[in-house]
């Protein structure tokens, strides 16, 4: 069975700042429960700033780790270990036994630990899975965190084999779902649908492909988008020509791209002299398995028809689109991050450190 949510929560009223320090809106002295939403909230608002605080993020969410595994007995030492620090109450073992003679019913059920957990192992692996040449996905961690946050207001008691959620612009969840089950699965499943498809993989290619040109991510993003629409559908198919004089111009922009930074007084070369040239010079990608040269030789053609308005084959399209799919653009991607010396923060060396 799957029961269906609309998403109600405003980011903006899950938290305030001040002094740059994100105050959380529920009060963690008033049950398990809250103790997570207000950890939940200080992620949110960690993950709405401008400058992430990396660190603070990993402890978050290892925080919401240890409440969903450790229980009362971590909620406990939370509020001995933070009144040591600050001195608030005289007496903490009276106010932990007040706390749950007045709050024993805002604990945290099987299935909401199994989902905190679930999110918080996810957005730990996003960094422990982080390479050089891609960014941490700041925009999908918040995601999961506002899901968690839904789960916990609306309280879910019953056993879940997975949740779906449709996503909308600039990751915000319009509805979610519940895929309700008789008992507690050992793993659960998130489906992640998007209604923006131009925001979804302009984030995808942001993350991934630092160092493409913004006008590029765009391009490709848009290009996706209409594969998925028109091309990659039940429906009436579109035409070949459109993704193909996208993909054409985006490649052609990016490898002049490439040849700007090498020398500076480049001037934008059309595909057939960008072609010669880069046969002439013996110009390579580095993290590409093909010959650069091969390549646009190979497409020529099928980019020529394209722009003169004549029909694409879905043969003479996949010509093109193996390379798209064989990730050229990310290997572009990485050959102007390491000759302009791009680097991402956190960098994999500072990640490993704030996990010591």
């Amino acid at each position: 069975m799957i029961i269906w949510m609309d998403a109600s929560t405003e980011i903006d009223k899950l938290y305030k700042i001040e002094n740059n320090i994100i105050i959380p809106k529920d009060d963690y002295l008033k049950g398990i429960k809250n103790y997570a939403l207000a950890t939940i909230e200080h992620l949110i608002g960690e993950l709405t700033k401008e400058i992430k605080n990396d660190e603070l993020i990993i402890y978050l969410n290892r925080t919401l780790f240890t409440i969903a595994s450790k229980g009362y007995e971590f909620y406990s030492h939370t509020i001995k270990e933070i009144n040591t620090l600050y001195g608030n109450y005289e007496d903490v073992d009276k106010l932990i036994n007040f706390i749950n003679d007045n709050y024993q019913n805002n604990f945290l059920s099987d299935t909401e630990n199994q989902i905190i957990t679930e999110i918080a192992s996810m957005n730990i692996f996003e960094y422990r899975c982080k390479s050089e040449y891609v960014k941490c996905d700041y925009k999908a961690m918040r995601t999961f965190a506002l899901l968690a946050y839904e789960v916990l207001i609306v309280g879910v008691e019953r056993y879940i084999s997975g949740l779906t959620l449709v996503v909308g612009t600039d990751g915000s969840i319009e509805k979610w779902a519940l895929h309700v089950t008789e008992a507690m699965r050992e793993n659960i499943f998130f489906d992640w649908e998007s209604s923006d498809k131009i925001d979804h993989y302009s984030t995808i290619y942001d993350v991934n492909n630092y160092g493409l040109l913004k006008s590029t991510i765009l391009e490709l993003a848009s290009t996706h988008a209409y594969e998925d629409e028109y091309l990659n559908t039940d429906k009436s198919q579109g035409s070949y020509s459109i993704p193909v004089k996208q993909y054409c111009g985006a490649l052609e922009q990016e490898l002049n791209s490439i040849l700007k930074i090498k020398d500076s007084s480049h001037k934008h070369l059309m595909w057939n002299d960008l072609k010669m040239h880069i046969k002439n010079n013996s110009i390579n990608l580095q993290n590409y398995h093909c010959d650069l040269y091969k390549v646009l030789n190979e497409v020529h053609l099928v980019r020529n028809k394209a722009m003169h308005g004549e029909v694409i084959t879905e043969n003479e399209y996949m010509i093109l689109k193996k390379h798209v799919d064989c990730e050229i653009f990310k290997a572009i991607s990485e050959e102007k991050m390491d000759l302009s010396n791009k680097i991402i923060h956190p960098t994999v060396n500072e990640i490993s450190n704030i996990f010591k």
